[in-house]
């Protein structure tokens, strides 16, 4: 488990799968976003659909049920290449040193406890 600042190179065009994009597709966002782990199936399913019905789109992008002031988002590997992206700051263990430290931080902010053995 790494984590690692990424930015496009190029423009990339993204479904939206929040406000006015949920609505065209007349979905809520607690159907497809909001969604407990046993219907992550469906949600699959609509990526897939997503996917096929716009060839030009290359990812989705939602607001993070987790944390609803940042986005989430998927690229779609068939359509986004590794040279399509560049990485900003190198990859971060999370399991060690200053990323299980910023690992602690955050689980704090959000009232959750990590138990070592």
């Amino acid at each position: 488990m790494l984590v690692s600042t990424i930015a496009a190179r190029r423009s990339l065009t993204l479904i939206q799968l929040h406000g006015f994009g949920l609505k065209r597709l007349q979905v809520s966002r607690a159907e497809l976003i909001e969604s407990v782990a046993r219907r992550y199936s469906r949600t699959v399913e609509w990526a897939a659909v997503l996917h096929g019905a716009l060839e030009e789109a290359d990812g989705l992008i939602w607001v993070s049920r987790q944390l609803d002031t940042s986005f989430s988002l998927v690229l779609f590997g068939d359509r986004v290449h590794r040279d399509d992206l560049e990485v900003i700051e190198p990859p971060v263990p999370l399991f060690l040193g200053d990323g299980y430290a910023e690992v602690q931080r955050i689980a704090e902010l959000a009232g959750i406890a990590i138990l070592s053995e």
